[in-house]
């Protein structure tokens, strides 16, 4: 959803200047933007497999532990 499709639904009401409209359309607004688009990856949601290197024992890392790891294992290189 984009600003010209609020302007366009804000048009078809009743009432296009009202406050609550205006509100109910920032609240939909608001709801879209938490949402990830069609196409877009909720990398909240993502979990990659490993293997703890202590116990060796499969453990799932979100994206940001990955990311760290990698990190880590890159600078240790230099």
């Amino acid at each position: 959803m984009n600003s010209d499709r609020i302007k366009e639904i804000q048009k078809g009401t009743a009432y296009p200047d009202s406050v609550s409209v205006q509100q109910a359309l920032l609240q939909v607004w608001n709801e879209c933007e938490q949402q990830p688009s069609e196409g877009e990856i909720d990398v909240e949601n993502i979990f990659i497999p490993g293997i703890d290197w202590k116990s060796d024992k499969p453990i799932l890392l979100t994206v940001e532990q990955f990311k760290k790891i990698i990190k880590e294992l890159l600078n240790q290189k230099r």
